[in-house]
């Protein structure tokens, strides 16, 4: 398979991983459920719940942005390899190949870490963890200790001094 054929579908897989529907409050799945203002229409009933669903749509939308930017580049990237030829004897294959690798190395790692924000800060995760707060349970750690959790918080309830 060429390489650009590779690159293409990679593009089309992770496509399709982000649009997969997710969970209502009932546990079944709904398109409705993947916007911030079926969230907060639902669950947003306090200052604590608002800022831990605006922080989670923050994180995922600057994870979706990464997402399509390095997907993009490794495919750029990708073309200009498999298209860098022509027998040329002066090497310019090879310089071509040389300058587009590390970008396409590059654009490929980014695309991972990313993704895997994508997954950490996932609708589904995010559901779980309001489901528990509305049951009494406590905001886990490690979202208390955010500071986006915290400046989402201030937003919401700024403190005077």
């Amino acid at each position: 398979m060429k390489p650009k054929h590779l690159a293409l579908l990679s593009l089309i897989i992770t496509f399709k991983i982000q649009a997969q529907s997710l969970p209502q409050k009932s546990g079944s799945y709904s398109k409705s459920a993947q916007n911030r203002a079926y969230f907060l229409s639902l669950y947003g009933k306090d200052d604590s719940s608002k800022a831990v669903i605006n922080m989670f749509f923050n994180y995922r939308k600057g994870a979706e942005i990464g997402v399509i930017t390095s997907s993009a580049m490794a495919v750029a990237g990708s073309v200009a390899i498999s298209t860098s030829g022509g027998g040329d004897p002066g090497g310019s294959q090879l310089e071509t190949q040389m300058l587009a690798a590390p970008v396409v190395l590059g654009s490929v790692l980014t695309l991972a870490a990313f993704s895997f924000t994508l997954s950490t800060y996932s609708r589904k995760r995010l559901l779980n963890i309001l489901n528990d707060y509305e049951a009494g349970k406590a905001l886990p750690k490690y979202i208390r200790w955010k500071k986006n959790f915290k400046k989402e918080l201030t937003k919401l309830k700024p403190i005077f001094i």
